[in-house]
Order: C-alpha cells, then sequence, then structure tokens
C-alpha cells in the first residue's frame, strides 16, 4: 500500500536532507575495490585525477616557493593553507605477487617494497617546518593526512602511517595504541594495561586496569606492585624501543619521550649509542628515558571493537579476519554478508563499501581504532 505525502512535508524532508548532504559533502564512504592479486582502499574525499587536495594543512601563510616538495615520488604545493600533493602511481599501486617454485609446491608471497622515498618526504617536511613553512607538529600531522588520503592496498597505508618499525626498532606511540605490561610477581605474574590517551599533539600515558594471576587464580587489585610508567607532562612524544641490546647479557626495552616531535630523531641517535648511559645520564629537561627491567615484557597493541567489546591485539599487520579469529568467529567469510566495519577518517568513524560476494574484507589490514559489527 502507497501513501502520498502532502507536498509541504515532502519539500521539508527534501530541504533537510540537502542540509546534512551539505554538511556532510566531504564525509563519503571509505571503499574497497579489487587490484590485481589484492585491493585498494580507496579514502572518502573525492579525488581528482592523481592530485589531493587538503585544506587546512597549515596554519601558517607562507607564499614562499621554497616551502612546496618536489622530489620523483612526491610533489606537494600550497595555495595559502590548502595542500595540493601529487604521488606517482608507481611508488603506491598493488604489486604483484611473487612465486617461488621448488621443494613440495610453489609458494606465494608479496614482494618488498621499497619505501625509502616517503622517509626522504618526511625530512623535506621537517625541514620545511624548521624553516618556517609549518608550525611545530604540522609536518607529521600532514604526513599522516596524505596517506589517509591516498588510494592504497590497505598494507601499505599501514607501513606508510607507521613507518618500518621491524627494521627500525622502534615506534612512536599514538593515541590508538594501549600498552600491556606483563611481570613476575612472586608465584605468578602481573599484568598491567595502559591507555594513551591524546595530549596537547602528542599522548600521555593513563593506567586502565591491574590484574593479577597466582596459580591461576585472579585478582584485579586497585594499585600496580610494579613502578607505574610516568613521564612529565612536559614528555607528550614517546618512542617505544624494542630492538634489544644487551647489557650485562639481560635485554631491555625502553620508553624515549620529548616535548616536541621534531626532538625525537636526534635523542634517539644519541640513545642508540649507548642506551644504558643515556637512560642514566639525559636531563629531565631534555628527555624522559624510561628503561623497562629484563624480566617484565612491554608490549603496544592497537584497539578495536568488535561487536561492541574491546578487542586489543598486539601491533603489525593484523587484518579484519585475524580479529574475526580472535573474537570467537571460525568461518569469517560465512559472516561477510552481514559483516560492518567502521575505519576513523580524521575525526569521524566512515563504513568501509566492500563487495559483499567476495572476500576481500577479510584481508582489510587494520590501522586501529576500526570497529567490526555482525
Amino acid at each position: 500500500m502507497h501513501f502520498k505525502l502532502p507536498a509541504l512535508i515532502v519539500t521539508v524532508i527534501a530541504l533537510a536532507l540537502a542540509g546534512c548532504a551539505a554538511r556532510q559533502k566531504s564525509a563519503r564512504n571509505w571503499q574497497l575495490r579489487p587490484a590485481g592479486e589484492g585491493h585498494l582502499l580507496v579514502p572518502p574525499l573525492p579525488v581528482k585525477g592523481r592530485l589531493v587536495r587538503l585544506d587546512k594543512a597549515r596554519s601558517i601563510r607562507n607564499a614562499s616557493p621554497a616551502c612546496n616538495v618536489a622530489i620523483p615520488e612526491v610533489r606537494l604545493s600550497w595555495n595559502g593553507m590548502t595542500a595540493q600533493v601529487d604521488v606517482s602511481p608507481d611508488a603506491i599501486g598493488p604489486l604483484g605477487q611473487v612465486i617461488v617454485t621448488g621443494g613440495k609446491g610453489p609458494l606465494v608471497g608479496e614482494p618488498l617494497r621499497d619505501l625509502a622515498w616517503w622517509a626522504r618526504f618526511g625530512k623535506e617536511l621537517e625541514q620545511r617546518e624548521q624553516s618556517g613553512c609549518l608550525a611545530s607538529g604540522e609536518a607529521e600531522r600532514l604526513a599522516r593526512r596524505i596517506v589517509e588520503n591516498l588510494a592504497l592496498p590497505s598494507s601499505l597505508a599501514y607501513e606508510l602511517r607507521y613507518g618500518s618499525h621491524v627494521m627500525l626498532g622502534y615506534l612512536d606511540l599514538e593515541p590508538q595504541f594501549s600498552l600491556r605490561s606483563v611481570a613476575p610477581l612472586g608465584d605468578g605474574f602481573e599484568t598491567v594495561n595502559y591507555d594513551l590517551k591524546p595530549d596537547r599533539g602528542g599522548v600521555k600515558i593513563v593506567l586502565r586496569s591491574v590484574e593479577h594471576n597466582s596459580k591461576g587464580k585472579l585478582s584485579n587489585p586497585r594499585h600496580a606492585t610494579a613502578q607505574l610508567l610516568e613521564l612529565p607532562g612536559s614528555a607528550r612524544y614517546v618512542r617505544y624501543f624494542f630492538r634489544t641490546w644487551k647489557i650485562a647479557e639481560d635485554r631491555k626495552i625502553a620508553l624515549l619521550a620529548a616535548s616536541r616531535p621534531e626532538l625525537l630523531d636526534p635523542l634517539t641517535k644519541q640513545f642508540e649509542a649507548d642506551p644504558e648511559r643515556f637512560c642514566k645520564s639525559v636531563k629531565a629537561a631534555q628527555a624522559s628515558c624510561i628503561s623497562i627491567p629484563a624480566d617484565t615484557i612491554l608490549t603496544p597493541e592497537m584497539m578495536v571493537r568488535a561487536n561492541g567489546k574491546a578487542a586489543p591485539y598486539i601491533l603489525g599487520r593484523s587484518t579484519v579476519g585475524n580479529v574475526l579469529h580472535s573474537a570467537g568467529v571460525r568461518q569469517p567469510q560465512e559472516i561477510v554478508s552481514s559483516l560492518v566495519v567502521l575505519r576513523p577518517y580524521g575525526r569521524q568513524m566512515l563504513p568501509v563499501e566492500f563487495d559483499r560476494s567476495r572476500s576481500d574484507i577479510l584481508s582489510l589490514v587494520l590501522a586501529g581504532g576500526e570497529e567490526l559489527r555482525w
């Protein structure tokens, strides 16, 4: 049965919808599209050709041509505070598979991608920040926005977003991470969970929970027995070092924190030259260093939500399929038809649109902060 709405009501509804569209004209959804042997994750921002236009990408008006960046893979130019970015398809396009024959059968893998160009581009942005083309901290934020607004394989988006931390041996902590500490305690062990909260462009470490496990018996005391991870209020940019080094045959992890992001690289050089000496001698006004005891494990985790519940996972190229398995879904491909994936975009959570007749969504590499529902 059909009902005809009065013309006035139709007009009001149309105006309301038009108003919503005007307010959310840039809030299209993510799209996951098949590409070669993998997929492309296409961002919500409309892109004309290869050019990405980012409004309010800096807070400084500087018309000097020296503020532009031009390397073979990336070109960045400015129109006031709007950035226009052109990235070569050869640098970010999907890669084919590598098939190695022999032995019991062929092995299929992904070729190693050279991302040295992205590191060079990052250095160029840091130089523009130091010369006054960008305000403090804007070089890093601009790099993040560029990655978020490029059509990329999700695995490459992850690598560009977080860097080759496995090769570098360190990782810069961000609000979408959490930290888990596990230390021996009598005849059991103590697990302490920390959240990383946004704080003036950086993060602050906040205690979330404490759990004691004594011979399989669990308890949740209000206070931790182990020394808590506490940093000075000015130390908001934190680098986590997990590459082990030997000190009296022990292996350790460390956190290095500074008040400004551009200080981390020079401090890292001093730290890596002699970690033990650096952590003992560094002045609080310069940086803060926490050396984790050799018998304690400290691991960064990413946070997603699965059917409304927190689902932390160890940092790495984890996928939607991995999280579903961890959440108890034995056959993730069987719920693709009802699966909803929300992914952060700026300050919004937007759906990922995908072909439900395929299982590509299960290989989507997570960036942290996603929500899964099924």
